[in-house]
């Protein structure tokens, strides 16, 4: 049995793309598909035999109502078997799953190396408004205080003033 996200990694399809084929093929796949838990799609193995048939139709070039017509008479005809054996559909399966888990390992990779690249880019715009940021003005309080202290001429001051004759 088989839910929506292992059929479109069986089949190399989209999630949405399988369920347009469901939706599509509902005559053909109607005794093939159950509802699981919180209605879930499942299909079986038939079903996926089904689907598979209708990709590799598609992979020729041929159109989903062309690939139902095929399928339709080849299933009356009883030219297809509907049953493969498990060995093959789990290597594919395994195939399909090692090949996802490549793909999700070189995306974490470039996402990895993307942030790097974020994060240097970011330090350098931190460098340069730290460089070009005028110096912040004294606070007014500062300010006064200095004008205060010009103000007042502390003792020595006053006698090397007087001694100078200022």
């Amino acid at each position: 049995m088989h839910d929506i996200e292992n059929l479109s990694a069986i089949l190399g399809l989209t999630p949405s793309q399988v369920r347009r084929r469901l939706a599509d093929l509902d005559d053909l796949l109607r005794d093939h598909i159950k509802q699981g838990k919180r209605n879930k799609i499942i299909v079986d193995d038939a079903g996926l035999e089904i689907l598979r048939r209708v990709t590799e139709y598609e992979k020729q070039g041929l159109s989903l109502s062309e690939c139902k017509a095929i399928i339709k008479e080849e299933l009356d005809s009883g030219q297809i078997s509907l049953l493969r054996t498990e060995d093959l559909e789990g290597d594919k399966v395994e195939q399909t799953s090692m090949k996802l888990l490549e793909i999700l390992r070189e995306q974490l990779q470039e996402k990895d190396r993307q942030i790097k690249v974020l994060q240097e880019q970011i330090n350098r715009l931190h460098e340069i408004i730290q460089e070009r940021l005028p110096p912040l003005p004294p606070s007014p309080a500062s300010v006064e205080a200095r004008a205060e202290g010009e103000k007042r001429v502390g003792r020595w001051k006053r006698l090397k003033q007087l001694i100078r004759g200022e």
